[in-house]
């Protein structure tokens, strides 16, 4: 009897190591299909590629740069540079999960470079022509990030904004944590607090799977591959917070419930507002009201512009 009990708890265990690996798999390796088929499926937004191949083509009357730096543990970033005609400010502009910034940002990068704002479109760690195996959903992103930010205060005297989609929303707020110089404001649209309440949503909404044991498991092989702690990816340094903060969500996002920008929001210190936009999904807040997306923006820029 004792060793059919033994038996039974060391398949458990070796089921339990699986899932969770194939769990850290589809979440935190370089460009998993099956993760991205299950986004595709239960995230759906209006963003089209019609939309992104809009912007590639837009962006054919400007000289785009294509620029690599070495990030804080030499993997290698890939950004794309494009100046604006008369530059008053330089917006580094970060992706969210497996999309990318021509996606992202699609609907504002016309809008952006014709208002005087020169982009810095960077490929996040283990996406495109960045290096990286792993995804860390904020955790090292937000030290490449403050690598981004050195190289920009370096190339330009501009004033200096960030702006983050999703997964680079959220980034870009944790990045107000390492103590980076010179920025005049950040811009987060559809961020998530912390990667553990991403998770805990995401399992219950999609999954339907116990949380917590999930969370130990992956993170357990996020330290033991990718050398990362997935806990490390919260907003907790907006306690702390000097750098005004333009906050902007959908209410209808089904992917990061908008409940994550009001916890940011609150316990934010410092200069900040928000804005909701009703009926929008994840990440498509700037087409659902492009106008007052588009005058929100400028609202912050002319405020917080000192150079």
């Amino acid at each position: 009897m004792v060793v059919v009990i033994v038996t039974i708890l060391i398949v458990l265990f070796i089921i339990y190591l699986m899932v969770g690996y194939n769990f850290f798999s589809m979440s935190c390796k370089r460009a998993d299909k099956r993760m991205i088929n299950i986004i595709n499926n239960n995230a759906k937004s209006s963003r089209t590629k019609e939309d992104e191949n809009y912007c590639k083509e837009y962006l054919k009357n400007y000289k785009q740069e294509d620029i690599y730096i070495n990030s804080f543990d030499n993997t290698k970033l890939h950004g794309t540079f494009i100046k604006a005609k008369n530059e008053k400010r330089v917006v580094i502009c970060a992706h969210g999960y497996r999309a990318s910034a021509m996606l992202d940002f699609c609907y504002t990068i016309p809008f952006l470079l014709e208002n005087n704002s020169s982009l810095l479109l960077i490929d996040e760690r283990a996406c495109f022509k960045s290096g990286g195996d792993y995804i860390t959903f904020g955790a090292l992103e937000k030290k490449d990030l403050a690598y981004w930010i050195k190289y920009i205060n370096k190339k330009s005297n501009s004033n200096i904004y960030l702006y983050g989609v999703s997964l680079g929303g959220a980034t870009v707020l944790m990045t107000l944590g390492e103590n980076i110089p010179n920025i005049n404001g950040v811009i987060d649209d559809c961020g998530y607090e912390s990667v553990y309440k991403l998770f805990k949503d995401l399992c219950k909404r999609w999954f339907h799977a116990p949380f917590k044991p999930l969370m130990i498991i992956v993170n357990f092989y996020a330290k033991l591959f990718g050398h990362f702690n997935l806990y490390d990816a919260n907003t907790e340094c907006l306690k702390n917070n000097n750098i005004p903060i333009l906050f902007i969500h959908g209410k209808n996002d089904d992917f990061v419930s908008a409940e994550n920008t009001k916890e940011n929001y609150n316990k934010t210190k410092g200069d900040k507002e928000i804005l909701w936009i009703p009926n929008a999904k994840h990440a498509e807040s700037a087409k659902k009201d492009k106008e007052k997306y588009q005058k929100y923006l400028i609202s912050f820029f002319n405020k917080h512009d000192k150079r």
